[in-house]
């Protein structure tokens, strides 16, 4: 086995990228780099299939790099799944640059095979170490945090890539011992994009002044990735602290509890990062999170300030029902949230005392099936233990409760009477009394917030995009 080889069997090995008898699709361009990982992955005897995109993006070149890689996997005994693509139209559509609407296509691409797959199966690329110092750099210029400086990851979901360590000259060595040729894009001589200025004129003048410049650079990053890692477990935790779940699709961060913590700015980041949010906005929300009413939005969410908390709503097209119909016994399901309501026998009520999410109500004063339905503009009812009647709105507005929440506020009817205001107060008109004999027992479940309640940026099983 040759030196490179055994190289990275020993890289695979160490960072446990590949199981021994799953299945291995290879970003195959044609270029030197793909075509080395692949003949190096077919020489450790992995199982392996290949996949090239064509991006229709340089006329006569792309026909030719498809053809290469064609004849390349025939004469390798290797199955070979091509898909191409209108790049331009797909860029335009979504207003984005050409290299991003690629880099989007490229990953749907290897997420529709990974869901096609019934044995284990990853997906590997063929970044190498000039590659990680040249987005490590990028990402600096750009000011990014410290989980962008840590630069590409061996494995980021289902994506491997066992060439971190290994450098442009070593790759182009392997190819050319194996007698091995590939196809050169010419795009990629070309200064006409931020990556190509800094491979071709930023990083030999660093590599002047400092030789062993590339290599340093992709060990920095594995030290700061390695800090990421532990500061997302803090931050993690962390978040517990200061983020619940207000509502299904809705999030409440405290902002005292913000405020107190050692970096609010980085917690901020790291709770609103996968929503879209960017430092820029992170710092714009800090510097007024005391003006309520303010109000910032991304494509995935909308952040509400108010008096205590920062409210995140998830952007979702709404299929809930607005109303439920409930005869005892039954459970009904709600917004992600359980209304449990059940029968008893006067005798069987130990105590009145009743906690906010528990309501007990006299079932002979109650017309079934009640009713339970979103607030709407008038409602009014009678609070248990207060003389005269109330408008909810003013009710939950002396609450403090933030108006988002309000507006998602539910009620439990009876016959058009509000009978329990969910989660808070039940009507005294309905309250359980010594001539009371049947209970209707209504416990309204709310689910804290879960670290899973967050979208994953690293999910196995999946393909994203760093």
């Amino acid at each position: 086995m040759q030196v490179f080889e055994r190289k990275i069997a020993q890289i695979i090995d160490t960072y446990q990228l590949l199981p021994p008898h799953g299945l291995v699709l290879v970003g195959l361009s044609g270029g030197a780099d793909s075509v080395a990982l692949l003949r190096v992955l077919l020489a450790l005897g992995y199982r392996v299939e290949a996949a090239h995109c064509n991006f229709h993006l340089r006329p006569g070149e792309c026909m030719r790099d498809e053809r290469f890689v064609e004849e390349l996997c025939m004469r390798l005994g290797v199955r070979l799944r091509k898909v191409g693509f209108n790049t331009k139209e797909y860029a335009a559509q979504h207003k984005i640059s050409l290299e991003m609407a690629a880099r989007e296509l490229r990953y749907d691409f290897f997420n529709q095979w990974m869901s096609e797959q019934d044995d284990p199966a990853v997906v590997a690329v063929a970044h190498h170490q000039n590659d990680q110092a040249e987005t490590v750099l990028l990402r600096l210029l750009r000011g990014s945090g410290v989980r962008g400086l840590s630069g590409m990851r061996w494995r980021n979901g289902s994506v491997i890539r066992p060439f971190l360590s290994v450098d442009r000259a070593q790759i182009r060595e392997y190819l050319a011992a194996l007698q091995q040729d590939f196809v050169e894009d010419s795009s990629n001589a070309v200064p006409d994009v931020q990556r190509n200025k800094v491979r071709l004129h930023v990083m030999p003048r660093l590599q002047e002044i400092v030789p062993s410049a590339v290599e340093t650079m992709a060990r920095t990053a594995d030290h700061v990735a390695e800090a990421a890692d532990y500061l997302e477990y803090v931050l993690r935790r962390d978040a517990q602290e200061v983020c619940s779940r207000a509502c299904a699709n809705i999030f409440s961060i405290s902002i005292s509890k913000l405020l107190a913590h050692h970096s609010p700015h980085m917690l901020l980041c790291h709770l609103l990062q996968p929503w879209g949010y960017n430092d820029a906005q992170v710092c714009s929300i800090l510097r007024s999170v005391h003006k309520v009413g303010a109000c910032f939005e991304t494509r995935q969410a909308v952040l509400n300030i108010d008096r205590q908390c920062l409210l995140l709503e998830e952007k979702t097209e709404h299929t809930g029902r607005l109303s439920y119909e409930i005869t005892p016994p039954c459970q009904v399901d709600a917004d992600g949230w359980q209304l449990q309501c059940s029968l008893l026998q006067r005798s069987a009520v130990d105590s009145l005392v009743q906690p906010a999410d528990t309501a007990l109500l006299d079932a002979g004063r109650l017309n079934f099936p009640l009713q339970m339905r979103r607030i709407r503009k008038g409602d009014s009812f009678q609070p248990f233990g207060m003389k005269g009647r109330k408008l909810v709105s003013d009710y939950l507005t002396d609450l403090k409760m933030p108006r988002l929440l309000r507006q998602r506020q539910w009620v439990v009817c009876s016959g058009g009477e509000i009978v329990w205001l969910v989660g808070l107060r039940i009507s005294g008109r309905y309250a359980v009394t010594a001539e009371t004999q049947k209970v209707l027992l209504l416990r309204w479940r709310k689910q804290p917030v879960s670290v899973s309640a967050y979208p994953a940026t690293l999910s196995v099983g999946r393909v994203t995009k760093e």
